[in-house]
């Protein structure tokens, strides 16, 4: 157990381990050729392009282009997340207040925001953008804005998820008791 935890430690001090919200992903597009795969293959293996992103307080860089985040948002009070959904697109997860959360996502290829909303949540099933639902004043919608579901008056939309790839909705009473999961496709 010792050698495992030694382990542990030793290789998150060779890559490195800081709590930083910039993220940076170099850009690579080249085809590796098949002589340098494993000889069970004969394939080349394509590697897919990345882009580069990171956010110094509420200026997003993307391939050198800038975006001064508050102008999409403008009640925006922090930025915590940059994570990728899919090749074409980019997950933005900031902070309003202690209840609402600012969503963005910006598309690669239109180099524009495709989504900017107020609410509480997002999910994807990863690398399926059009699988992409967020949860807004107990309503869940598509990337679409259409609304996927929202619960009789009694009932409060506790967490919306993915598990693999089929959706699922947890709503409980207003009391915040009684679970109940609402699978939908």
């Amino acid at each position: 157990m010792k050698k495992y935890i030694l382990s542990l430690i030793l290789l998150l001090a060779l890559t490195g381990c800081t709590k930083k919200t910039d993220t940076t992903t170099s850009s690579v597009n080249e085809t590796i050729p098949s002589e340098s795969i494993s000889e069970e293959t004969n394939e080349s293996v394509k590697i897919t392009p990345t882009h580069d992103y990171y956010c110094d307080d509420f200026i997003l860089t993307v391939d050198e282009k800038q975006f001064d985040l508050t102008t999409i948002i403008p009640k925006l009070s922090s930025i915590s997340e940059l994570y990728p959904i899919s090749d074409d697109h980019l997950y933005i997860l900031g902070r309003i207040d202690e209840t609402t959360n600012a969503m963005m996502v910006y598309n690669f290829a239109k180099e524009d925001f495709v989504l900017a909303i107020e609410g509480t949540t997002m999910c994807w099933v990863q690398n399926k953008f059009e699988t992409l639902r967020y949860l807004k004043n107990n309503t869940v919608y598509d990337y679409e804005d259409n609304i996927i579901y929202q619960p009789e008056d009694s009932k409060m939309i506790n967490m919306i998820e993915y598990v693999v790839e089929d959706f699922m909705v947890t709503v409980t009473d207003a009391n915040y008791e009684n679970p109940e999961e609402i699978w939908l496709p």
